[in-house]
């Protein structure tokens, strides 16, 4: 930001430039400083400031990394830079490369206004690197004549990819972090933490395309060994994947600026025909100096470095590849001392995929070239126990920054292996001969690689989803595809700016509230900071008692402290980095009810008389409601109720989702630790979760506390959202004159459905009036698992539940999958035979309906649902032949024989005549009784046999009354909604 400083305090009475009245000075902590005026005129300003103007000018750092170039320029040009000593010419070198890294750095820069920035920092990435390609093809060239050089090509190969991850991504994250910690300007993408150890750099997420291609490359470079050296095969892979990488990067969109300032600022400033051409020019000059210095410069090192007694292929692996990728460093370095953490490890990140790629890639095309054939870039077995450690360090520090940040703990754990394992190489080639010393080493490379294999894969085993996270960002970058929203939630950011420049990525927030006014409030606020770790930034945007101050973040949850009660807070959505998908208040709760956790929406039927708006209502989320329930029912401490409580209190100006989860009810509970931990335990369950589902609805009736809706929220799968208890419809008043505010409660509920407790039919009608289907629980219970439009369908041709509709066990399996055919299932109505149903209920009522149940969609009922009715649903006559079956066998408990055609079952049985009975003279009364049950009697001295007096009677049932054999509905499967269900019955 600038410093605004007025005309007086800056030139005194001084004769000034331009009409402006100000002129702002940009501190040199923002990178090249510079003094404007809006005329830019300094012609008129006093000597000493045109002095510093002039000295500050862009242009002037321009000129002055040039001039550290000319040295070396002007030795290049006379052709005499491979005569000088080993000192002179590192000397000039090294300047050349320092001016070339920081013309290189501006030049990326300017290029981010024109071109995307990933693309930039990968050209800006080839130029730095481009020593280290210089020094490895001549080993790579000079291997055709001399096949020990191949191996000098691989050592210097590895050992630059190993500085690139050990020395760079490791000192550039720990140089950040410092930067962050001893400067008082904010640090671009670095996340200051309780721990200095968790301090930690954020990547850029977009970075997530050469984070997945060098893991690719990685996984190959495990192989590239086995075919005994670099071949065509490995050419072909490797270079493949960098080709790819490039087309697909340099599709990407140009992004804003971040405010650049100093050199990149003013050629960004200039003209387009003008900014190519300076882009271009700075380049191909750094380009030319670091092919031109680089490897003398390298060269130079090596020989001061055999001058103190360091062996030649030590120095060629580590001192000439730690010269080779300077300029790497010093630009890096350069962007994070420009508080660009973010940009400087992305920069790093690319140069680590064109070496791990493009450069391996291309070493058997020199090779070959040099050869004058196709050849294969041979190496011995220590240059293959060198890759894999490479390829092993590799996928260690791959795994590090699938979650897009590097920390301190991480950063110094990379330093030491590298350190710690060039320290034991070297100490062995000092203390054994070359022989045993080489042994020795490929022991050592070899157990460095599992322990750098054991930490990635325990580190990728932890970090799954982030690594899914990271592939579906690429494959959604690649195919143009916007990542959904919901995916992106880390909060490891250092202030809210920093969520302003990526919007996009921190775009799903749950908020929560606390209050430092309630005691229950920061009781259950300790206790969520005390179960997970959570981010601590600091927002200086807003007073910290409003929600600014210290802010806690865990996953996709934002913690702000306020310090006035939870009810006043009106607006809160608006204090959050990002709108909140819903926010959680933490609250206390005031009762007589003894130790109890529970759960409410805000808003008011009536009056305000405590917060929020009269007869106006916070938008509820029913979902979430659900999940805090049942978590709390298996979380609460065994001495804790839960529960739910109606609507009641305010804020209701909220314009997002929101809940309040409460610790009460005396100030016993408010300050106890494990109620807390339960209702902390319960809000961190809703990682993820939606605020609405499918199924919701709004309640009215009842007490303040709400036993039924409790029920409703455990044994179905219906949420609840506003509950109105009797006392919130008094303060309503009459509802159909009050439709106004049902209307809104049943909008901030989102629901189409109402249950009503209790008596009160002026509301039930004024609800169906308003399209909102009253239901009750016995509705709730049954549709819980079905489809609503099966339901209503069902109703429909039926009869309502509440009228004695009972669903079959064959339901939860209706509507059947799509078959391939693409006929959509049928469904019929079928109405079974009065006499038959009567017969069979009349011997097993139990037994009846149990078939029936078993083998129907639905069926009626009568007497209160205990008597199964005529019409049935079923899928099929099949299911007509099983009840009729399951009949049958019911039927012979009372018929001696029982026989189907199909439509007809016969049953008959032996029955007693006692017509035929009086005619062989037996009197009425108990001797009718014994003949009936099979037993002789003797009358007037004369024995009467039990089948004298019995005959045989014979019954025939229909199965169905004429069967109705319609179509029910067809069930479109990809569309099934009530409306279109029941327009295909009518």
């Amino acid at each position: 930001m600038y410093k605004s400083l007025s005309r007086p305090a800056l030139l005194g009475n001084h004769r000034t430039c331009g009409l402006s009245p100000r002129y702002w000075f940009l501190p040199a902590a923002k990178g090249v400083a510079s003094i404007r005026c809006e005329s830019e005129e300094i012609g008129h300003w006093p000597s000493e400031y045109q002095l510093m103007i002039r000295l500050r000018h862009p242009l002037t750092a321009v000129s002055s990394g040039v001039v550290l170039t000319l040295p070396w320029v002007i030795l290049w040009a006379i052709g005499v830079t491979h005569s000088l000593a080993p000192l002179p010419t590192v000397m000039t070198a090294g300047l050349a490369v320092l001016g070339a890294s920081f013309l290189l750095a501006w030049g990326a820069e300017t290029a981010e206004k024109d071109v995307p920035r990933a693309f930039a920092l990968a050209v800006l990435a080839v130029l730095a690197v481009a020593p280290e390609y210089a020094v490895d093809a001549l080993y790579a060239w000079q291997a055709a004549g001399d096949p020990a050089k191949a191996n000098l090509a691989v050592a210097n190969m590895t050992g630059a990819n190993r500085i690139l991850i050990g020395l760079g991504w490791s000192g550039i994250a720990l140089f950040s972090i410092y930067k962050a910690l001893t400067s008082s300007r904010h640090a671009d993408g670095v996340v200051n933490r309780d721990r200095l150890l968790d301090n930690a750099v954020r990547l850029d997420p977009s970075i997530s395309i050469e984070i997945l291609f060098l893991f690719i490359a990685t996984i190959f470079a495990f192989a590239v060994p086995l075919g005994g050296g670099i071949d065509i095969i490995d050419t072909i892979v490797l270079v493949g994947l960098y080709c790819i990488y490039i087309a697909i990067i340099v599709r990407g969109d140009v992004e804003d600026e971040e405010g650049q300032v100093g050199v990149p600022a003013y050629f960004q400033a200039r003209a387009f025909n003008v900014r190519i051409p300076i882009v271009f020019a700075l380049f191909g000059y750094s380009a030319f100096l670091i092919v031109t210095a680089v490897e003398p410069f390298a060269h130079g090192l090596e020989q001061l470095g055999l001058q103190f007694g360091i062996p030649e292929f030590f120095m060629i692996q580590w001192i000439a590849p730690l010269a080779s990728e300077s300029p790497e460093l010093i630009v890096t370095a350069y962007l994070v001392n420009k508080a660009r953490a973010t940009a400087a490890f992305n920069a790093l990140i690319s140069s680590k995929l064109n070496q791990w790629t493009l450069l391996i890639g291309t070493l058997s095309v020199v090779y070959s070239l040099s050869l004058g054939s196709y050849g294969v870039l041979p190496f011995d077995f220590k240059q293959a126990a060198e890759i894999w450690l490479t390829a092993a360090q590799s996928l260690f520090a791959l795994t590090v920054l699938v979650n897009f940040q590097i920390s301190v703990r991480e950063a110094l754990l990379l330093l030491v292996l590298f350190v710690s394992q060039v320290a034991a190489e070297f100490v062995l080639i000092q203390t054994y001969t070359e022989a045993l010393a080489e042994t020795y080493s490929i022991y050592l490379l070899l157990g460095y690689s599992v322990v750098y294999i054991i930490l990635g894969g325990w580190l990728l085993v932890h970090r799954v989803a982030e690594f899914q996270h990271l592939a579906q960002r690429t494959v959604a970058t690649v195919t143009g595809n916007p990542v959904p929203e919901y995916e992106a939630a880390d909060w490891d950011v250092l202030s809210v700016d920093a969520l302003k420049r990526h919007p996009f990525e921190y775009c799903y927030v749950i908020g929560i509230v606390e209050s430092r006014a309630d005691i229950a409030s920061t009781t259950i606020g300790e206790a969520l900071r005390a179960q997970t770790e959570w981010e601590t930034i600091i927002d200086d945007t807003r007073p910290s008692d409003a929600g600014g101050g210290r802010v806690y973040r865990h996953d996709s949850f934002e913690l702000r402290q306020f310090d006035s009660l939870h009810l006043r807070l009106e607006n809160v959505a608006t204090v959050f980095s990002s709108t909140p998908e819903f926010i959680i208040f933490l609250s206390r709760h005031s009762g007589e009810t003894g130790p109890l956790l529970t759960a409410h929406f805000t808003g008011n039927f009536g009056n305000a008389d405590y917060g929020g708006d009269p007869r106006s209502f916070a938008p509820a989320c029913p979902n979430v409601q659900r999940v805090v329930f049942k978590t709390l029912q298996d979380a609460a401490p065994e001495e804790y109720d839960v529960g739910i409580e109606c609507t009641h209190h305010g804020p209701t100006r909220i314009d997002v989702p929101s809940l309040f989860v409460e610790l009460g009810s005396s100030e016993a509970e408010w300050t106890d630790t494990n109620g807390a931990s339960a209702v902390a335990t319960a809000v961190l369950k809703l990682s993820s979760t939606p605020p609405m589902r499918e199924r919701q609805l709004i309640g009215f009736g009842g007490g303040h506390y709400a036993p039924r809706f409790e029920r409703i929220l455990t044994r179905t799968d219906w949420a609840v959202g506003h509950i109105g208890a009797d006392w919130c419809l008094d303060a309503l008043g009459n509802p159909r004159a009050n439709q106004d505010v049902l209307g809104r409660a049943i909008k901030c509920s989102d629901a189409n459905y109402a249950l009503v407790t209790g008596t009160h039919p002026t509301l039930k009608r004024t609800l169906e009036d308003m399209s909102i289907r009253v239901v009750g629980e016995r509705w709730l219970t049954a549709s819980t698992g079905v489809d609503l439009s099966v339901i209503e369908a069902l109703e429909a041709q039926l009869c309502p539940i509440s009228d004695g509709l009972r669903l079959g066990e064959r339901i939860d399996s209706w509507p059947p999958a799509r078959p391939e055919t693409d006929i959509s299932p049928e469904l019929e109505i079928e109405t079974l035979s009065k006499e038959l149903l009567d017969e069979v209920v009349g011997i097993d009522r139990e037994t009846a309906r149990g078939a029936i149940n078993a083998n129907t969609l639905a069926f009626t009922t009568e007497q209160g649902g205990s008597v199964p009715a005529r019409a049935i649903a079923v899928e099929s006559a099949t299911a007509v032949n099983s009840i009729r079956s399951e009949f049958i066998d019911i039927l012979r408990h009372k018929y001696e024989t029982v026989e189907s055609d199909g439509e007809i079952i016969t049953a008959t049985r032996d029955v007693f005549d006692p017509d035929a009975a009086s005619t062989v003279g037996v009197p009425e009364g108990p001797a009718f009784g014994k003949l009936a049950a099979g037993e002789s009697v003797e009358i007037d001295g004369t024995q009467i046999d039990p089948a004298v007096v019995h005959r045989s009677e014979t019954v025939s049932f229909h199965v169905q009354s004429g069967s109705w054999a319609c179509l029910f509905a067809v069930f479109q499967l990809n569309q099934f909604r009530a409306s279109d269900a029941c327009q295909t019955l009518w």
